[in-house]
C-alpha cells in the first residue's frame, strides 16, 4: 500500500475551498475539476474531483473585500463553478 494513502480513512470526505481575488485564477483552476457541473449543497456550488476514491470536493470563491470588478462579480455569480465570499460570510 502507498505509504500516502495509509492514513486516509475509507469513505472519508475531504473539502478543499479555494478563495481567490482573481476571476481569471479561478477560471484555470476549473480545469482541474473536469466537466461536471457541480453540486448545489446548502447554498454552496462544489464540486467533486475526477478520479478521486476519497469523495473530495473543491469549492471556488471568488472574494469580494478585494475591489473586484462588476462584471467581475456577476460573472462569478453566474457561473455554476463559482461562488462569492464576502467578507461577512
Amino acid at each position: 500500500m502507498d505509504a500516502s494513502r495509509e492514513n486516509i480513512t475509507p469513505n472519508a470526505t475531504n473539502n478543499i475551498c479555494v478563495v481567490h481575488s482573481s476571476l481569471d485564477v479561478l477560471k484555470e483552476c476549473k480545469s482541474f475539476v473536469g466537466d461536471d457541473v457541480p453540486v448545489l449543497s446548502q447554498g454552496i456550488r462544489k464540486s467533486k474531483l475526477p478520479n478521486d476514491d476519497v469523495s473530495s470536493t473543491v469549492t471556488f470563491f471568488l472574494s469580494d473585500w478585494c475591489n473586484v470588478h462588476p462584471s467581475q462579480y456577476n460573472y462569478a455569480e453566474m457561473d455554476p463553478w463559482l461562488n462569492v465570499l464576502s467578507e461577512e460570510e
